[in-house]
């Protein structure tokens, strides 16, 4: 015997109406995913990144003002779309680089201090030791030739600071940090 199921068609309606205006928020920004990593890598803070978008874009300009998103969801969004791989951080870096052409890393390359160690026929340790710190991010799915400056400003800044291991792990959290805000 089958029981019914009682069910609030109103209730169902709004819940509806809820997700779908949820999940097209979300929507409405996408288009603008690597516009926003740039500006956010650029040194802006979300909320001059949502100000600009606002005041720049028609479809987003014409969101009623008690529907538009605060910095907060933005950077949800951003940490959604990086965790679901939509985020291309060349097209990032290339947008980045075209709107701050003159912005450096944020450490500057300092001279390298000669380190002690082993030098072998092929080079010194810390050249095999940085190839390894590329290696291991390319494993990692960063894409080298397109932060190849930064990889290199990270590497020589921190690299007497953590083991190899800890330096990728701290690599991959600052830029992740940067990105989402």
């Amino acid at each position: 015997m089958a029981r019914e199921i009682k069910i609030d068609i109103n209730k169902l309606r709004k819940d509806v109406n809820d997700i779908k205006a949820a999940a097209s928020n979300s929507s409405m920004y996408y288009p603008y995913r690597h516009l926003i990593g740039a500006l956010k890598l650029g040194g802006l803070r979300y909320k001059n990144v949502l100000d600009y978008l606002y005041n720049e874009y028609e479809d987003l300009r014409n969101i009623d003002v008690s529907k538009r998103i605060n910095n907060t969801k933005l950077s949800d969004f951003m940490s959604e779309w990086r965790s679901k791989g939509m985020l291309n951080s060349d097209e990032i870096f290339e947008l980045r680089e075209s709107i701050f052409p003159d912005l450096k890393p944020k450490t500057e390359v300092k001279p390298k201090a000669k380190k002690k160690g082993i030098i072998n026929l092929f080079g010194s340790k810390e050249v095999d030791e940085k190839q390894k710190f590329i290696d291991k991010l390319a494993a990692k799915g960063v894409l080298i030739e397109s932060e190849k400056d930064w990889i290199e400003t990270y590497y020589t800044e921190f690299s007497t600071k953590y083991s190899l291991d800890e330096l990728v792990s701290q690599y991959l959290k600052d830029m992740s940090n940067a990105i989402a805000g």
